[in-house]
Order: structure tokens, then sequence, then C-alpha cells
């Protein structure tokens, strides 16, 4: 029998998993942080190591898995080393802003060739991940956008297969991630809708409002600073700020910190420590809490709404999709986000399906965070190509 291996990279986390023929997983996978301290080579050391270890976990040799296929957050350039991430948003390395192109450290080139480059004054970073692989295992490895290889693992393992044959050629569907980032990924006419590079469908960087907060891609105003979860906490500790830590939200955050062994006389005199204490997670809670009363929860929730809303209504003009799953750690919060998100979405579109619905069907994936990684074990299958 021939297995598959998966590897899911993100935004925090790297999972890898063994999979039979079918799609199957052979055992649970496996998750670890990224490893940061050995530049951008540690990524594909990393990615080798774990999946000798899940290989190991299911009792599967190396030599009988036929390939390999990689979900990575982007941006990616598909070119560059057999594919790769240029110039990542949310995968940082301690010490790079150091490094000059003199005398570039062994982890921050790959076979003679540098991985960070110096042009017009600006730094390119590059996170080889195809050829490190397939120089190692001697195996096909694939590439694709997290989002656009998550619309593989949902239109052919989850829900997806509700609404028809995917490969009929006018079968479409829409997935995205509310995580770190927010994106997106389009199954169309019998495969995945990648772009030039593997980046089609970056709905996270469509520009929802003027002279806004600035994006992790260096553009201002984007879906993503307030959609993702990233977003969602900035949104928060900004309008803290704003309002002089007035919100339940700071004192939520406040009770965390003194229960971590931080005097209250330290607070007082340092009351921005508590924001390095905030995410989505505690916006969620304070806004479920105060029933939607308090200030600060109240607008940030509404705001990440909205504009999620108007992005899914420009995926819905765009595409005109069967549905749009979604999955993310914001989503663990849609019965909050729904109402909201739908009402924009129906302000923003006006495409109807030939149901007569006036939007088509958005849920919460049931593969959850696994979409990802049962879509890279798809394309190591060959699907969505």
């Amino acid at each position: 029998m021939k297995y598959y291996a998966g590897i899911d990279l993100g935004g925090k986390y790297v999972r890898t998993v063994i999979a039979d023929e079918h799609g199957e997983f052979i055992a649970e996978p496996l998750k670890e942080e990224h490893c940061l301290d050995d530049g951008p080579l540690g990524i594909s050391d990393q990615m080798m190591r774990m999946m000798m270890v899940c290989a190991e976990e299911s009792a599967v040799s190396l030599e009988h898995v036929a390939a390999v296929g990689i979900s990575s957050a982007g941006p990616l350039d598909l070119g560059k080393f057999g594919g790769s991430i240029q110039d990542s948003t949310n995968i940082k390395f301690p010490g790079t802003e150091h490094l000059d192109g003199e005398k570039l450290p062994e982890s921050y080139s790959y076979q003679g060739r540098p991985l960070l480059e110096f042009e017009e004054g600006k730094r390119h970073l590059c996170i080889p991940l195809v050829e490190p692989l397939h120089d190692y295992l001697r195996k096909p490895v694939f590439l694709g956008n997290d989002v656009s290889t998550a619309v593989i693992g949902v239109v052919m393992f989850g829900e997806g297969k509700e609404y028809g044959n995917p490969k009929d050629m006018k079968y479409t569907a829409a997935i995205t991630t509310h995580g770190a980032g927010f994106g997106a990924g389009i199954w169309t006419r019998g495969g995945v809708f990648e772009g030039v590079d593997g980046n089609a469908a970056e709905c996270g960087h469509l520009k929802v409002l003027d002279n806004s907060r600035e994006c992790g891609c260096g553009n201002f105003g984007c879906a993503e600073i307030f959609g993702s979860g990233t977003g969602i906490k900035n949104n928060a500790i900004s309008k803290l700020v704003e309002y002089g830590f007035d919100s339940d939200v700071y004192l939520a955050a406040r009770k965390i910190v003194l229960n971590a062994g931080v005097s209250e006389e330290e607070v007082i005199n340092k009351p921005k420590i508590p924001l390095h204490y905030i995410d989505s997670k505690l916006v969620f809670d304070v806004y479920r809490k105060t029933k939607g009363k308090d200030k600060v929860a109240k607008e940030v929730i509404e705001e990440a709404g909205k504009y999620i809303g108007r992005t899914y209504g420009a995926i819905n003009s765009f595409y005109n999709p069967y549905f749009i799953a979604t999955y993310g750690g914001v989503t663990q919060n849609w019965d909050v986000l729904e109402k909201i998100v739908l009402e924009e979405m129906r302000k923003s579109t006006n495409v109807r399906l030939k149901s007569k619905k006036d939007i088509p069907d958005v849920f919460v994936t049931s593969l959850g965070d696994s979409a990802g990684l049962k879509g890279a074990v798809g394309r190591a299958l060959g699907l969505g190509r």
C-alpha cells in the first residue's frame, strides 16, 4: 500500500500527518510551534524531523510514502526553490534585521543561494519548502497556499460532497480562514484556482477601509486587520489605548496579569502591561459576559463582523460559489459573528444563485483546523490539480 504525507505550515504551528491512499490519517497528527532559532532552513528541517516522527508513530516507512503535500501560509513563490514563502507576514526570525548581505549564516542560504536578499533598501526573505524536502526524500512534493489547500480538504473530504460532484465544471466553492490571518481558497472548474504564484483569493488583503491601521502585509485598511484573530486583538488594544483603558476587556486582562504574579503596584505604574495578555478569545469572552454592552468588545466584534461580511460579499460577487465554508480560531465564536456577517454580506453583493437564495450557504466546516492538513494530503494524492 502507498502512503502520503501532509504538512500544514501555519502562522504559528507546523502539523504533520501520514495518511493512506483514501486520505485517512493513520495516526494522530503531530503539532509543534515553529522552530525560529535556526533561520529559514530551520523550518524545512523541522518539517522533515516531524514527518519522520509521524512515520514512526504510524508504523510506516518513509520509503513507502509516495508523495508529500504542503499547505502553507503565504505569500508563496512557486518558482524559487521549487516553492517557498516570500516575505512572510507571520513567520519572523529573531536577529534577521541585523543581518547584511556580505556574510550570511549557513541557515540563510541553500546550496549556495542566499535566502535573504536586498533590493533598493528593502529586505526580501525566502523560506524554502519544496527543494529541501525533495532533496532529502527524493519524493514528489506539492506546495499550495494554506487556504487554497484547505479548499481541497473541505470539497473532497468534508461537506463539499453534499453539493454535488466537485469535478463538475460548474461546481464552485469558497473556503475562508480566520486565524492569525484571513485568507480564502476557491475550487472551480474541477480544481483549485491558484493564480500565477499560488496566491489567488487573498481576500484578507482586500482594502475595506481608508485611513486605517497598517496590516502585516504593509498596506493599510485590509480586511485582515479586522477579521483575523490577530486583527481582533490589535483592534481591541488600539481602542483600549484610545479610551484610556476604560473597558471590561482591560479589567479581564488586568486580572490575568495579577493572577500571574505581577504586583498591583507595577500594573498601576505600567498600565500597558495587561495589553500583552489580550487575545481574540478574551475579547469574545467579555462580549458574551457583558451581553455586548462593553464598548470596546462591542465595537471590535461589530467591526470584525462588518468587514468579514463585506469581504464575503466580494467573494460571492467574484466567484458565485455554492457555499463559503470557514474555519480557524475566530470561528469558534461564529454564533456571535454570524448575524453581523450575513447582514453585511447581503448588503455587499447582488449575485444570486439559481435557487433564488440571496446569498450562498455560509458555515463553519466540521473539519476545523484539519481542513488544511486534509487538503495537504489531497495535494499529495493529486487532487485539485
